[in-house]
């Protein structure tokens, strides 16, 4: 669900145009993306899959109140690790979080990121895989 800025509850659209956290750090990474008073509407299509957006940032959050973590969509939840060029002659800063597909993986980089300053060199989604083992 979005407020009539057109951003998900929670942001607001500054003055480029972008749905910001005011709760970033100086960074400008996901690392304090205040989740709350998300409206039931809002966990129904997270946990139902109708509003990709809304669950990618939902997944990035660092709490959750008691009802919003039921709705957490771990069926939707894809791993993803990317490199950012930040300068000043250093390697490239690796960050690790959620999304519900490759395009919303992208557009959450380019929002929570500042990837206009910071550029993408490289994502990949983590895959993980498990096989049996016997037991005799």
């Amino acid at each position: 669900m979005t407020q009539k800025d057109g951003c998900p509850l929670g942001q607001r659209m500054d003055k480029t145009g972008k749905c910001v956290d005011d709760h970033q750090d100086t960074w400008g990474g996901p690392g304090d993306i205040t989740v709350g008073l998300w409206s039931r509407k809002t966990l129904r299509d997270i946990q139902g899959g109708k509003d990709k957006w809304a669950a990618t940032c939902f997944m990035n959050a660092s709490t959750f109140g008691n009802d919003e973590i039921r709705h957490y969509p771990y069926h939707l939840q894809k791993k993803y690790r990317a490199w950012l060029d930040i300068g000043m002659d250093t390697e490239p800063e690796m960050v690790t979080f959620y999304a519900t597909d490759d395009k919303m993986a992208k557009r959450y980089l380019d929002e929570q990121y500042q990837t206009d300053k910071y550029p993408v060199m490289e994502m990949q989604e983590i895959i993980t895989q498990t096989r049996d083992v016997p037991t005799e």
